[in-house]
């Protein structure tokens, strides 16, 4: 995955959940290297999930499986709730697709980081053999952003205490 466009939403959720503080691109760095970390982990939970069950497309439910082995218990039970409201609005929205056209999936589905490139990285991991369902790009971006946004929320929190304006690697 592209660093300089994770780079873009990361910063893109802070304006949005914390927009009285600033944060450094250090800080930025750190974040995406914990994601790049925890993305990896998933996916490579997913892989055994799906050599287990013997199956050829990747669907919501090996991921839910995946974040649930892999995330303590109370973040990873609000991060896939999250996302299976993201799941939701994106069903709808293809339901009402004769009445407005919605070009992106992250309209649809109400998602700030991108569906895209989390699907680019799910079929970049290593599987080329398997399918992957239309679902579950948008569930793993939910929980992503979930998990992002909660990093942020914890970070600005901490600088907000020790009484600065700008978020830096100390405060993640």
């Amino acid at each position: 995955m592209n660093s300089r466009s994770i780079n873009i939403y990361i910063r893109r959720l802070q304006s949005v959940n914390c927009p009285l503080l600033d944060i450094t691109s250090k800080t930025v760095s750190t974040i995406e290297a914990i994601i790049h970390v925890i993305l990896k982990n998933i996916c490579f939970s997913i892989k055994k999930v799906i050599i287990l069950t013997d199956r050829k497309t990747i669907s919501v439910s090996d991921i839910d499986t995946s974040i649930r082995f892999l995330i303590p218990t109370e973040l990873a039970l609000n991060m896939i709730a999250f996302s299976n409201q993201a799941v939701i609005l994106f069903g709808q929205s293809e339901r009402n697709e004769k009445k407005e056209r919605i070009l992106t999936r992250e309209k649809r589905s109400g998602l700030i980081f991108s569906v895209s490139l989390t699907e680019k990285y799910i079929r970049d991991f290593g599987f080329c053999n398997y399918n992957v369902s239309s679902l579950s790009p948008v569930f793993l971006a939910a929980s992503i952003e979930y998990f992002i946004k909660q990093l942020l929320i914890l970070t600005a929190g901490i600088t907000i205490d020790s009484k600065k304006v700008r978020m830096t690697p100390r405060h993640v």
